[in-house]
């Protein structure tokens, strides 16, 4: 406990003894509600602050006031969720969601880095349709899905808002008219206008379905060994988000009010504006979304011979192919992933090399630059490492996404607070057969000269982790998805489906000292946590998330696992199995939305304080 929190309870222990002497009931504290929030809650930690909460009620009220809350996130040093671009930090309509943001970052970081994570909350949304594909937009805020009808006829894409006042909920829906799969989304600005982006791929057969032939009936990963054509389309939308805070301001409900709900959303405009569509009669896979210089981009691999690379808001597009790795040419080179890396304007991108049938593969792990004209390129890698795979990676590659970790949105949203100086460690994750488990390997930014220690020193990635790394799992499939700083396994077995039964989840954490080289920074920041002796680093890579029961049950009663995806910010899960319509949502931290706070009811008069309470507050 810190000095502060001793001066407050001596403060509280005597405010008491006056406040309940008095025959008049009327509160008599020495001290003003300002004395409280700018000269001593300042100086106590957000344990501190949450015990003091639960001593009566006017420190009930007291606590939840927004400044406090700003003031905590300013001085936050754990991954924080990812901001919205039209999130209002310094304005009173966003005063609801401080807390919350604080509270749950502070929450998952501990859980995840005891090495005891469990599942605290669980929602679920109810649709109308069968869900294919999820993705969390970073920051867990919102959800984007794509989903059919049960005639497997129609198909849309629909986006959820959730941790919103007056309940979760579907925004809106966009017809697509074929299947949609490989769903990525963030917060882009689109020709000066902010919103989300949203990028997908679909395909069809190019002079009209043959009889007894459905290609929405397949999985996107499925082989179609058909005489008829297919095209592949790589597209993407954009929604602005100042029509969406429309819909979801505080002061809008959509149950008690639901004429005024309606005429404000008729008023809007269209939510979804076409940016970008190619088509190829190649396929397409290994879509990705990012920003070089605040211009929204688009990457994709074609086939297996060639990237593109698209600036969204002119349509500039950069095509390049690549040479056969040295010492295997003229043999089968197949992309397996790509992922663009913000630091340093490259692309990573993962290949495979088949040799001789039957024996295996050697995955080439290189580092391209990005050409600066237009057009077709043949290009050579910067920096290239080779690896001979002894494990079975027959399934995807999947690459963590460095730019999605702790990225400002907006002007007058709080500055990230890093723990080191250079950019994000790259993970990349491989399920394997033989043995079953996963393999990973790293990368780490290293300076591009000599280390100042200082926010000026620039880093690149030019080298991977010195061996590749497996984890065994003697039982079951194990399957990952990446983050920054935080990823999330889940254990399935294979039963020959596209929706396989699930068995569990684990959180994954990378000791740093394993690494060699950090470079932490210098800033001295006051601490808003308490550190407890369970809350060093864990020792463990791997550690079972516990509580996930439920979750389990869930989605293997009802056909298995068809969709998943996880934001490492929010610490939040969401997930769709086969046979129903809907989505669960699951959380790591505890969450309550805003409207079902005890506290938000009291301020908002639904349940009005004592006027004495309420005097005291207002400064009265």
């Amino acid at each position: 406990m810190s000095w502060a929190l001793d001066v407050t309870n001596t403060v509280i222990r005597a405010a008491f003894n006056l406040y309940f002497r008095q025959k008049k009931g009327k509160p008599i504290f020495k001290l003003s509600a300002d004395t409280f929030v700018d000269d001593i809650f300042p100086y106590l930690l957000i344990d501190e602050l949450l015990s003091l909460r639960k001593t009566c009620k006017v420190f009930y009220l007291l606590t939840h006031e927004p400044i406090i809350w700003k003031r905590y996130m300013r001085r936050l040093r754990v991954p924080l969720a990812q901001l919205r671009p039209t999130f209002k930090f310094t304005e009173r309509i966003s005063n609801h969601e401080i807390e919350f943001l604080v509270t749950r970052a502070c929450a998952v970081e501990r859980s995840w880095r005891r090495g005891i994570p469990r599942i605290k909350g669980r929602r679920i949304l109810a649709s109308q349709y069968k869900i294919i594909d999820l993705k969390l937009v970073p920051g867990g805020k919102f959800l984007v899905a794509s989903a059919k009808d049960k005639c497997n006829y129609r198909f849309y894409i629909l986006v959820y808002a959730l941790d919103v006042m007056y309940g979760s909920r579907l925004l809106a829906r966009l017809p697509t008219f074929f299947k949609v799969y490989d769903i990525q989304a963030q917060y882009m600005d689109y020709k000066g206008v902010p919103g989300m982006m949203i990028s997908y791929v679909r395909r069809r057969f190019e002079n009209g379905a043959p009889p007894y032939i459905d290609v929405s009936d397949y999985g996107h990963t499925t082989p179609i060994d058909t005489h008829h054509p297919l095209i592949y389309d790589a597209c993407c939308i954009h929604m602005r988000l100042d029509a969406v805070e429309e819909l979801i301001r505080p002061d809008l409900n959509p149950h008690g009010a639901k004429e005024n709900y309606l005429a404000a959303a008729y008023t809007l405009e269209a939510p979804f504006r076409d940016v970008f569509r190619h088509e190829l009669p190649a396929e397409i896979h290994s879509a990705s979304l990012f920003s070089v210089d605040n211009q929204p981009h688009m990457g994709f691999a074609v086939r297996n011979q060639s990237v593109a690379l698209v600036e969204l808001n002119t349509g500039r597009k950069v095509t390049f192919c690549f040479e056969d790795v040295p010492g295997f040419e003229g043999r089968p080179h197949r992309i397996r992933a790509l992922r663009f890396l913000p630091s340093q304007n490259d692309i990573l991108v993962i290949r495979s090399i088949s040799t001789i049938p039957g024996t295996p593969e050697t995955h080439a792990f290189e580092i391209y630059s990005v050409p600066g004209q237009p057009g077709y390129h043949r290009v050579r890698p910067k920096y290239a490492w080779e690896c001979e795979d002894k494990w079975g990676l027959n399934t995807e590659f999947t690459i963590s996404d460095p730019a999605n970790f702790a990225r400002k949105t907006g002007p007058d949203h709080p500055d990230i607070l890093r723990r080191e100086y250079c950019p994000p460690t790259i993970w990349v994750f491989a399920p394997s057969e033989n043995p079953k488990g996963a393999t990973y390997w790293y990368f780490r930014p290293e300076p591009e000269v000599e280390w100042r220690n200082g926010p000026n020193d620039k880093f690149i990635y030019k080298s991977i982790s010195l061996r590749p790394y497996h984890h065994s799992n003697r039982n079951y499939f194990e399957r990952a998805l990446p983050g920054a700083e935080r990823t999330l396994f889940y254990e399935y077995d294979k039963d020959g489906t596209d929706a396989p039964p699930i068995v569990g989840f684990r959180r994954f954490l990378f000791p740093e000292k394993r690494f060699g080289t950090l470079y932490p920074t210098d800033d001295i920041i006051e601490p808003v946590m308490a550190v407890e002796k369970d809350d060093r680093d864990c020792d463990f890579a791997f550690r079972y998330i516990e509580r996930c029961g439920n979750l389990v049950d869930d989605v293997n009663k009802d056909g298995g696992l068809a969709a998943i995806t996880w934001d490492e910010n929010s610490g939040r899960i969401c997930l769709a199995s086969d046979g129903n319509q809907r989505i669960y949502v699951y959380d790591l931290a505890p969450v309550l939305e805003p409207h079902h706070r005890l506290a938000y009811q009291w301020r908002t008069s639904l349940i009005d304080p004592k006027p004495e309470i309420a005097a005291y507050l207002l400064g009265q």
